[in-house]
């Protein structure tokens, strides 16, 4: 395999830049809309919208790259930093896929066949 690729999102252009990658993979047979690039440009505008996630968490996307430099598989996730509130309200510390507790609880990474 080739390297493993981590981009910071800090603003929608972050991952903006990501859409020829996402594209060339995203058409496998078992993929869903849930999957789709212009799916989780959706999350990401409101994950980022979101000020309390800037503050406690750090969302990043993972590209297993191949030998040829393709992308491979995508795994769409954020960096919890900080417990938020009491232990049944908000998130603890971990790795939550992007997705995770809101209207598109898919949980899938993005990958080829």
């Amino acid at each position: 395999m080739g390297q493993i690729r981590r981009i910071e999102i800090t603003q929608i252009r972050d991952f903006l830049k990501l859409e020829e990658n996402w594209k060339e993979i995203e058409c496998g047979n078992d993929m869903t809309a849930f999957q789709s690039f212009d799916w989780n440009k959706l999350l990401v505008e409101q994950w980022l919208s979101d000020s309390f996630n800037r503050v406690f968490s750090k969302l990043y996307i993972y590209i297993q790259m191949d030998e040829r430099n393709h992308p491979y598989i995508i795994a769409p996730v954020f960096v919890q930093k900080y417990t938020i509130g009491f232990s049944w309200v908000g998130r603890h510390k971990g790795i939550y896929i992007l997705g995770d507790s809101s209207y598109s609880d898919y949980l899938n990474f993005i990958y080829t066949c």
